[in-house]
C-alpha cells in the first residue's frame, strides 16, 4: 500500500510538472502574441524581398532577351553589308542600332558586348578616337575575363598605331604578350615586331618574330614571320 501511495505520488507530481514541450511552446506563442506587430513586419518585410529579388530577376531577364534581340539583329543588318557599302557608310548606318542597345541595356551582357562591337565598327571606319572611347569603357565591363581583356588591348594598340600614337600601341600590345595566360600571344607579338619596325627597333622586331615562329609554329603569323626572318 505504500509502495502504492510512493508511485500515486510520484506520478503525481511529475503531473503537476509542466511538460518540457508544451512549456516551449507556451513559450513561443507568448512571445508570438507579445511581439505580433514586430512579427508581423518582420515576415512582411522578408516576403517582400523575396519578391522583390523575383521581380529584379524577372524584369533583369526581360531586359536581357530584349538587348540580345536588338543586338542579334543589328549584327545580322551589319554582316549584310560588307558585300556592297565602304566601312564609313555602314558605321552611318548601324551606329544608332549599336548606341539603343549600350544606352538603354547597359548592365546586360548584350549591352557589353555592343560596346565591344561598335568600337570595331568605329575602328573599321577610321573613327579611332570614339573606337578607343569605347574600347576604354568596354575593358571596365570586361574586367576578369583575360580573352576579352586581351582582344580589347588589341584593339586599343591599333588604334594608336593607325594615329601614329606608337608608344601607346606598343604599351597595350606589350600588356598581352605580358599576361601569363597569353592568350593573343602570337598576334600581338606580330603586332608589337611592327611597332617596333616603325620605331626603328629592329632587334626587338627581329626577337618578336622569332618567338612567333619558336611557339607558334602554326600561327597564322608563323609564315610572316619566317619570311622576314631568312630575309
Amino acid at each position: 500500500m505504500a509502495r502504492y501511495n510512493e508511485v500515486s505520488l510520484s506520478r503525481k507530481k511529475e503531473l503537476e510538472e509542466p511538460d518540457e514541450v508544451t512549456e516551449n511552446l507556451r513559450k513561443v506563442f507568448a512571445f508570438i502574441l507579445k511581439y505580433r506587430v514586430r512579427i508581423g513586419i518582420g515576415v512582411c518585410v522578408f516576403f517582400l524581398l523575396i519578391l522583390g529579388a523575383a521581380t529584379v530577376q524577372y524584369f533583369s531577364h526581360l531586359s536581357e532577351n530584349k538587348a540580345s534581340s536588338i543586338l542579334d539583329k543589328g549584327i545580322t543588318k551589319y554582316n549584310a553589308m560588307h558585300n556592297d557599302k565602304t566601312p564609313t557608310e555602314i558605321c552611318d548606318l548601324i551606329e544608332s542600332d549599336f548606341k539603343i542597345i549600350i544606352t538603354q541595356y547597359p548592365r546586360t551582357v548584350a549591352g557589353k558586348f555592343a560596346m565591344l562591337q561598335l568600337a570595331n565598327v568605329y575602328y573599321s571606319a577610321d573613327k579611332y578616337n570614339d573606337a578607343i572611347a569605347l574600347y576604354e569603357k568596354a575593358i571596365e565591363s570586361f574586367e576578369g575575363s583575360v580573352l576579352f581583356e586581351n582582344l580589347i588591348q588589341m584593339g586599343l594598340g591599333l588604334c594608336h598605331e593607325a594615329k601614329g600614337e606608337h608608344k601607346k600601341a606598343i604599351a597595350y600590345f606589350e600588356k598581352v604578350i605580358s599576361d601569363p595566360d597569353r592568350l593573343m600571344l602570337d598576334q600581338a607579338l606580330f603586332h608589337a615586331g611592327r611597332i617596333y619596325r616603325k620605331m626603328g627597333e629592329e632587334g626587338k622586331r627581329v626577337d618578336a618574330y622569332k618567338k612567333i615562329v619558336s611557339d607558334f609554329n602554326n600561327s597564322l603569323y608563323s609564315d610572316i614571320a619566317k619570311e622576314y626572318i631568312s630575309g
